[in-house]
């Protein structure tokens, strides 16, 4: 939420102030200043250096991951407007989960993930007959590891 939104929320009250709701910025009647209104946060309005001072800049300060994996995002305020698309990636390693192969970035490993999904569906989104079948024997398999888990577990236990 903190990157989301940039603390307009946090700052705001360090004034005794808030986001306005929809339904406020809708009585406000004029759509530029209902859009401009600094304290429409839906529009990042609100954002404030630590002196209150209006700015376009966040700060996110070093931030420590704790979920690994491929991470995508995009600048939904930035692509508001056609010429100022904004997305990238992060990628957490833990071990090999997360980690992108030898001289491939992020985005590279994100898109190829995508790709190798989509080859998998049918255009209506559910997934290819293959792959289900795929599936239901790697479930079938680690059953039969349950089942003989399960049955060395009881063996020991009855000595």
């Amino acid at each position: 939420m903190k990157f989301a939104l940039l603390d307009q929320s946090a700052k705001l009250a360090k004034q005794n102030k808030q986001c306005m709701s929809i339904d406020e910025l809708e009585k406000i009647g004029d759509n530029n200043d209902e859009e401009r209104h600094p304290r429409n946060c839906g529009k990042m309005n609100a954002n404030m250096d630590a002196n209150g001072q209006r700015t376009p800049y966040f700060d996110g300060g070093l931030v420590k991951m704790t979920k690994e994996g491929k991470f995508p995002y995009t600048s939904t305020r930035n692509n508001n407007f056609s010429n100022r698309n904004m997305m990238g990636a992060l990628c957490v390693a833990n071990g090999n989960v997360g980690k992108c192969a030898a001289g491939e970035g992020c985005s590279k490993a994100i898109e190829d993930e995508l790709l190798t999904k989509y080859a998998h569906e049918n255009s209506d989104g559910t997934a290819k007959a293959q792959l289900v079948q795929e599936i239901e024997q790697q479930k079938a398999a680690l059953k039969a590891k349950e089942d003989s888990l399960n049955a060395k577990l009881a063996l020991l236990q009855e000595h």
